[in-house]
């Protein structure tokens, strides 16, 4: 970032977060024209790519910390709403969540894959439809 102006360096977190040419311009006190000329520095996109993916993976992180949340806020809403429609809705979506949804007959396994030695070779090699077929008339 040595290269880039310290108005440059401001903007950069305020496009990152998907703030608009002309309210950037506004913000760091430059023209939108100047703005969009920043575009097509290389340096200044790359910085700004960069930050983007700093954001990207935060917003990741807290995502993956949310399933425990949901899962929780389903249950809660299971176990004690006031409004029996509400209660039903979350025991079925819990219910889908873990498998059970009607017309299934298998787990999902939340994408993990095969476990045993013949199945994940079928996935690799890409025979895995024909695998699961001849399981089925087994």
């Amino acid at each position: 970032m040595n290269k880039l102006t310290s108005k440059q360096i401001k903007a950069l977190p305020l496009m990152a977060q998907g703030m608009s040419g002309v309210d950037v311009a506004k913000e760091v006190s430059v023209t939108p024209q100047t703005v969009s000329g920043w575009k097509n520095d290389p340096e200044f996109m790359a910085n700004l790519n960069s930050i983007r993916m700093e954001f990207l993976e935060s917003a990741r992180c807290q995502l993956q910390q949310s399933p425990t949340r949901a899962v929780q806020t389903l249950i809660d809403l299971m176990e004690n709403s006031e409004n029996e429609e509400i209660r039903r809705k979350a025991a079925l979506d819990v219910l889908r969540l873990t498998g059970f949804e009607p017309g299934k007959h298998g787990c999902y396994a939340w994408g993990v894959g095969p476990t045993d030695v013949e199945s994940m070779t079928h996935q690799i090699n890409g025979t895995m439809d024909i695998h699961n077929m001849l399981k089925g008339l087994l």
